[in-house]
């Protein structure tokens, strides 16, 4: 007998938050060019935190 692996499915999700490196300079205490210049960041998505 031969077992055998597969993908049964795959699926994609999209966060509804996008944050762009200008929204996260002020967090973050990183100026804006350099997030983008080099770290590479341009955007990001994130989750939401989960308020019980």
């Amino acid at each position: 007998m031969t077992d055998t692996v597969g993908i049964v499915g795959w699926g994609t999700y999209f966060p509804p938050v996008i944050e762009t490196a200008a929204d996260l300079a002020p967090r973050t205490n990183i100026p804006e060019d350099i997030l983008r210049q080099k770290m590479g960041i341009n955007s990001g998505m994130w989750l939401l935190p989960k308020i019980a």
